[in-house]
């Protein structure tokens, strides 16, 4: 595989990744409302922040390699 080839591919897994996270941003919130105890509640708020922070190590990358973020929405997700 050439180098230009293994950078696309490359870049290709990183929008995936941060497509999934910037879904769960949107998504945990939600889940948290509905949560029925204080645990599961908890516990999606924490998610939640860990994500915001895997969502910022992601742009850093994309910023070190110059390129912007541009994730692809999932299908399920277009329709909400």
């Amino acid at each position: 595989m050439k180098a230009n080839g293994l950078k696309h591919s490359y870049l290709e897994e990183l929008n995936d990744l941060y497509s999934a996270e910037n879904q769960l941003v949107k998504d945990l919130p939600e889940m948290a409302k509905a949560a029925t105890s204080e645990d599961s509640r908890a516990g999606f708020e924490g998610q939640l922040e860990q994500t915001k922070e895997h969502m910022v190590r992601l742009e850093n990358i994309f910023n070190a390699l110059g390129e912007d973020p541009n994730g692809k929405t999932d299908v399920g997700h277009q329709s909400r």
